[in-house]
This record gives structure tokens, C-alpha cells and sequence, in this order.
């Protein structure tokens, strides 16, 4: 614990330290469509097209974070 507080404190002192990157977590892009499919059920008429949009995006993409996707794997996958 030592060794960690020490090593903080010298990448305070020398402007490398950056708190809100500790502990952030990054979310999956299947958790979020499920989320935003959960809080817009029953108030969207075209809601069984988005839930089968998402289906699509999730099996495509949902195992990367949001960081993750790059523009490139839309196109990848909008070209097959």
C-alpha cells in the first residue's frame, strides 16, 4: 500500500496522474442497448424494430466496449 501511495504521489507531482481514469469502467455495447431498450418499452410504436436492430448490433458488436468501436467496424459490417 505504501509502494502505491508513493508511486501516486510522484505522478501528482509530475502531472501524469489522472483520477477520473482509475476504476472507470467501460460499458459493453449490448449492456447499453439492453438499457435503452428496457427504458423506452412501451413508448416507442416501432419498438419491435429497434429490439430486432439491436439483436443485429449486438451480435455484430456486442462483446467491445463503446471505446472500442471504431467507425471502421460499422462499415465492415454494412458492406457484407
Amino acid at each position: 500500500a505504501v509502494a502505491v501511495y508513493q508511486k501516486r504521489k510522484n505522478e501528482v507531482r509530475e502531472r501524469r496522474f489522472f483520477p477520473e481514469a482509475i476504476r472507470r469502467r467501460e460499458p459493453l455495447l449490448a449492456d447499453v442497448i439492453d438499457d435503452y431498450l428496457k427504458r423506452v418499452e412501451g413508448q416507442l410504436r416501432s419498438y419491435r424494430d429497434y429490439d430486432r436492430y439491436g439483436e443485429t448490433w449486438k451480435d455484430v458488436l456486442g462483446n467491445k466496449t463503446l471505446a472500442q468501436i471504431v467507425p471502421g467496424d460499422i462499415e465492415r459490417y454494412l458492406a457484407k
